[in-house]
Parts: C-alpha cells; structure tokens; sequence
C-alpha cells in the first residue's frame, strides 16, 4: 500500500471528489484481493476484486460523494490472499449557498420596442458557503 489513511479533502454537499491509492504486491505469488469493503454509502470503490502479479501494482479509485455537511471517516478493509489490510477514509463537507432575492419578483411594464427600465433588488446567501455572484 502507498498510503495508510486517504483524505478525500474538503468538498461541497451534493459533489464529488476522487483519489486514488495503489496496491503494490511485492511478494512472489499473485496478490489475490477479494473484496475492498467500507461502511459509509459516501465512499464507493472502482474495484472490489482485483489480481496483483508479483513485482506489480494496481491502481484504486475512491470516490467521496456526500450527501450532507459534515465529517465522514471510514475505513477500507482490503480482503486478500496475504495479511488483509486496513486503509482509513477521510473527508469533509461544507453546506451549499443558497441564493435568496429581494423582492423576490418585479412588475415591469415596457411600452415600446428600445423602452428600459431600472429596479433594484438585493441578493442574500441563505447557505452554508460563500455565493460568487
């Protein structure tokens, strides 16, 4: 394994961020994996069965996709035909802007074809992060 813990980095709710980790089989024999398992449905794996040749390495995506705003840690425990591993997950979300209006609609009457008008209204953020306007 390259790494013993993966952050999966501070995100928005409702994104999704990925990262990888490599399983390295520096035995002998082919690594069999068997299954890549986790608790949280935040975090989901490329692939679960997996066959690493001796002297080589496989690539796993992790994908950290949340739902809510919040802390999430996890672990992955990799099944495998040698000394089963554990690969703990972590990974944060912050809550979406939401855009609010004031007045939150305008009554404008244009009477003519290069007719304008001018209103004024004040956008709000109701959310949890910063609004870029």
């Amino acid at each position: 394994m390259s790494d013993s813990c993966l952050d999966l980095d501070s995100i928005m709710a409702f994104t999704t961020h990925t990262d990888t980790l490599y399983i390295y089989n520096t035995g002998c024999d082919t690594l069999f994996v068997t299954d890549i398992n986790n608790t949280l449905p935040e975090y989901t794996v490329s692939d679960t069965v997996i066959n690493v040749l001796p002297g080589d390495s496989e690539l796993v995506v992790v994908t950290f996709s949340p739902l809510a705003a919040g802390s999430y840690s996890d672990n992955l425990v990799i099944l495998n035909n040698d000394t089963n591993l554990t690969v703990c997950l972590t990974g944060e979300a912050y809550a979406a802007p939401v855009v609010s209006v004031n007045p939150d609609s305008l009554d404008v009457t244009i009477t003519g074809c290069c007719d304008s008008s001018i209103h004024s209204f004040t956008i709000f953020n109701t959310g949890g992060s910063d609004l870029s306007v």
